[in-house]
């Protein structure tokens, strides 16, 4: 094949503050966190929203560039994949709500991409300023303690925010180098999908209620292509993305799924902006294969750091890997 690698940079970043008042969340934690960036980020940034869709206002708006973006180049429309993805707090009670009391601690992920670890320092002050806004049902408020660039594949970390200061730029990438290099001791046979957040796969434009692999590689390979054709200086050209994208697809048709344990989610998503709900549901829980994956691991690696499907800016399509237990 002619694409061998995603020439992508990834920051990961997470988020540790501590509650000033009572914080609550519902299911839908990534989204109202993704709500509260955008009304911090409006506060910091003074934009005009009147030349939002102009390149050379989006190139130097961090708004824009965060949020915003839009590029009539996209070859899927308008809007092209934002450069962040957030990774929601998970430890929800019973009632599927996540509850922090006054002097606990908030603990959140903010994913960049591209070069966007450039704007880390207004992401930084947005997520500073949601503190104070307040976040969740009850505008519930906190102060930002620490905030960590952290690297999966390689384990290590870089204090980025301490003790009320910006301590640097993320400067522990996730890259090429770093995923072949951890896949290389990866089983070739076996591998076990998590899915934290819900995931809304389509297969030939319908949701898919079961997270075959072939649909998964399909899904994966089409935001690899976006976020490549928009946050890396050479993108590939199209006819190549595809050729992977159908090569990728018939390995994993070959694959098993040998126990699917993930379960369909209803969340709705409220607005306020619009003033309406929309669905983010989708598929979480754990998916095991078995077969050969010797093609396909170095792109899931990926995946688990870049979210797939949709409404990925909300926290949605957030897995992570494991070795199947026999």
């Amino acid at each position: 094949m002619s694409i061998t690698h995603l020439p992508l940079i990834v920051h990961q970043m997470l988020f540790e503050a501590e509650a000033t008042t009572p914080i609550e969340f519902g299911v839908q934690a990534g989204a109202q966190l993704r709500g509260a960036l955008w009304e911090a980020l409006r506060e910091i940034v003074i934009c005009n929203d009147s030349h939002a869709r102009e390149p050379d206002h989006i190139r130097f708006c961090p708004r824009c560039r965060l949020i915003l973006m839009e590029s009539q180049e996209s070859s899927r429309g308008v809007n092209p994949p934002r450069p962040f993805a957030i990774r929601p707090p998970l430890n929800f009670d019973a009632q599927n709500r996540i509850r922090i009391k006054t002097g606990e601690m908030l603990r959140f992920g903010i994913n960049l991409y591209g070069d966007a670890e450039q704007l880390f320092p207004y992401v930084c002050q947005a997520v500073y300023k949601i503190g104070q806004i307040g976040v969740g049902y009850g505008r519930g408020t906190f102060v930002l303690r620490t905030a960590q660039a952290l690297n999966p594949f390689t384990g290590k970390s870089q204090s980025v925010y301490a003790d009320g200061k910006l301590r640097g730029l993320p400067g522990v990438p996730i890259t090429h180098e770093a995923i072949v290099q951890t896949v290389q001791g990866w089983p070739n046979d076996q591998i076990t999908l998590d899915w934290r957040t819900p995931c809304e796969l389509t297969d030939q434009g319908r949701p898919a209620s079961i997270p075959y692999l072939y649909i998964v590689m399909g899904r994966l390979i089409e935001r690899c292509q976006m976020l490549e054709l928009h946050y890396t200086p050479n993108p590939t050209e199209t006819a190549q993305w595809r050729e992977l994208h159908l090569h990728l697809q018939e390995r994993a048709k070959a694959v098993e799924l040998t126990d699917n344990a993930t379960r369909w989610v209803h969340v709705m998503s409220g607005s306020r902006r619009s003033n309406s709900m929309k669905p983010i549901s989708g598929l979480i829980g754990k998916a095991r294969y078995r077969g050969d994956l010797s093609e396909l691991r170095y792109w899931l690696a990926w995946g688990s750091v870049l979210h797939i499907g949709k409404n990925v800016v909300k926290g949605n399509g957030w897995y992570e890997i494991s070795q199947m237990e026999d």
